[in-house]
């Protein structure tokens, strides 16, 4: 599939969920402004910016997430020092109307014209004619790791074999995969990390799941960084982010 293609089924599928984005930055922020001291009100201001900047630019958005990055930063500063200045909110404003700027001009772009409100997912994918991102599996193989057995579940169970076998999956996950997920996981998780960070490939780790995830996220390994997430869905935004940048 080509790549204009792909990335108008991109975009088309960024706007089917556009208002919920609108809505997650209004409601975090209507909650920090009313409390500008409550760190957790400013924390989760800034993981709703932080998703922002890191999936907008990858759907055709760079301007809004260049954006949303610097809203964040005022975000984090505000968190780790408040109360939060008035600034931050004019910031949180002005992203907003950015935001629906950028959306109903792309929404004018997408085949169909311009339409009052954005489908909802479902909708959008049922509709005929409705773009897929199916073209997505054409592209990109993202491997999730974790919830494996132990190493020592394993070499009771089967010994060497096993543990050979373990050794084949591993440099055959790095062959085939475009990136990772990292999800909790144990020895076995964090060998195919490895594998995948010594063949260029990004790995992103949800460190709040425990395990292999929390003892690599933000740090290197084989002397390439593993990605930080603190929940799935910032996981993928920052792996889809990660995928883009690399050279093709």
């Amino acid at each position: 599939m080509a790549d204009a293609e792909m990335e108008r089924e991109l975009l088309a599928h960024y706007l089917a969920s556009a208002d919920e984005r609108l809505e997650s930055v209004r409601h975090a922020a209507e909650l920090a402004r009313a409390e500008p001291a409550d760190v957790a009100a400013l924390d989760g201001l800034r993981r709703v910016l932080h998703k922002i900047a890191g999936n907008a630019g990858t759907y055709g958005f760079p301007a809004v997430g260049r954006s949303a990055r610097a809203v964040e930063k005022q975000a984090l500063a505000a968190r780790d020092a408040p109360p939060a200045a008035a600034a931050l909110f004019a910031g949180t404003d002005g992203l907003l109307q950015e935001m629906e700027t950028a959306f109903a001009e792309a929404r004018a772009r997408v085949p169909g014209g311009p339409a009052a409100a954005a489908p909802e997912p479902a909708e959008a994918a049922a509709a005929a004619g409705a773009p897929q991102l199916s073209a997505i599996r054409d592209r990109l193989v993202i491997a999730v790791l974790g919830d494996e057995q132990s190493d020592d579940a394993v070499a009771a169970a089967a010994g060497a074999a096993l543990a050979a076998a373990a050794e084949v999956r591993c440099a055959l996950l790095a062959a085939i995969s475009d990136g990772a997920l990292l999800v909790g996981g144990g020895g076995e998780a964090l060998a195919h990390a490895g594998s995948l960070l010594g063949a260029g490939k990004p790995v992103v780790a949800v460190g709040s799941t425990g395990g292999a995830a929390a003892a690599l996220a933000g740090r290197e390994l084989g002397g390439a960084r593993v990605g930080a997430a603190a929940d799935a869905d910032e996981a993928v935004a920052d792996l889809l982010a990660l995928l883009a940048a690399a050279p093709r």
